[in-house]
């Protein structure tokens, strides 16, 4: 895409999404091209060109303004610019420190699905590594080379990238995490009736001293409620919440192992531990925790992510987790990606429901005397 296109396009997405009202005067050139971090020449090709197309009225000695009608037809020419024969790209986003995808099976899936997704609907698909700083910078390239992008687990050390790009226009959505303030759209999971699922089950299993591990950055990117209401609404509701040592621990990301030891090292003894997501189990690999622990006979546990490919300790059976219907979350995710670039500024977001798969990781508590 050539500068010029580039733009265009920022222009007609301004227009769609009702920054510049109908009569209203638009930023100044100079502003519109830091906006792009490009040069005024593009944006002042792509003035002319909106003006050619009845969107803009331009003044010689002031800013451009808005004509009637403009967001309108704005959305017919982005339309009509998003069919013609040009392979548009899409970047899948991810955290750099997941890399190498072979230590981040689900992540690798969910971007494998999303690839082929793309392919079918005639998009370019490339897994890009998302930094943790230079957002801006990196939020220019973004949209220099590519047309729309997929964020894959969302960490709040990369909502500047998100910020900066949706302070473009540029086509975003999100997979399993939803910004609050923001109107990103997201594919959400239904993770809130997973913790309440979990709870049920431990609860109906006779589990009265229960504890989930969650993680700060899962909390505040959750949605408009958190797995840990429903968690511990679940456990009031069946009357045991009073009677666990410690119903939830939320750690800062950096501090896993202090949260699982500690956890662990409370008196009376939890009987079922529930954690945030299943990639705890390989984080917390190195201290040697759970090998320790005989599941289900010692102590239940369970995760309430997808669960594919999760590590666990050699002498553990598969862990109680979730499964994802990926290709499904995949298709929702690209087509909604195809909306933005037809010129739909905020499609719904969606939440898709997770299924549970009971293991013998989950039991009965151990007697009260078992030490």
């Amino acid at each position: 895409m050539t500068k010029n296109q580039r733009a265009y396009l920022h222009l007609l997405r301004h227009l769609i999404s009702g920054d510049w009202s109908p009569g209203q005067r638009i930023p100044s050139v100079r502003q519109l091209a830091a906006e792009l971090q490009t040069s005024t020449r593009p944006l002042q090709v792509a003035l002319r060109a909106a003006a050619d197309q009845g969107l803009l009225r331009l003044h010689e000695k002031s800013r451009a303004e808005v004509l009637p009608d403009a967001a309108d037809r704005a959305r017919k020419l982005l339309a009509a610019t998003s069919s013609q024969p040009r392979l548009r790209r899409l970047a899948i986003l991810m955290p750099d420190n997941l890399y190498p995808l072979t230590e981040s099976p689900f992540q690798a899936e969910v971007a494998q699905a999303i690839s082929k997704a793309a392919i079918g609907r005639g998009l370019g698909a490339e897994v890009v590594p998302a930094p943790q700083n230079g957002h801006t910078e990196f939020a220019q390239k973004i949209a220099a080379g590519f047309d729309a992008a997929i964020v894959i687990d969302l960490r709040t050390r990369m909502l500047g990238l998100a910020f900066a790009l949706r302070h473009r226009n540029f086509p975003l959505m999100l997979f399993r995490k939803h910004i609050p303030g923001q109107d990103i759209p997201s594919v959400m999971t239904d993770d809130h009736g997973a913790a309440r699922r979990l709870a049920q089950l431990l609860v109906r299993l006779g589990h009265r001293n229960l504890c989930l591990v969650s993680v700060q950055h899962e909390e505040l990117l959750s949605g408009l409620r958190s797995p840990t209401e429903q968690w511990t609404d679940c456990l009031r509701d069946a009357g045991v919440l009073g009677e666990c040592t410690l119903p939830v621990i939320c750690y800062p990301g950096w501090d896993l192992m202090g949260a699982i030891g500690h956890v662990l090292g409370l008196r009376p003894r939890i009987t079922a531990l529930v954690l945030g997501y299943p990639d705890m189990l390989f984080m917390v690999k190195p201290c040697g925790y759970f090998e320790r622990i005989r599941v289900p006979h010692d102590m239940s546990v369970a995760t309430m992510g997808v669960g594919r490919g999760t590590y666990r300790p050699p002498t553990w059976p598969p862990v109680t987790s979730f499964e994802l219907n990926v290709p499904r979350a995949a298709e929702l995710m690209v087509t909604g990606i195809e909306s933005m670039l037809n010129g739909n500024t905020a499609p719904a977001s969606i939440r898709l429901p997770l299924d549970i798969v009971i293991t013998d990781s989950v039991g009965p508590p151990p007697p009260p005397d078992v030490p």
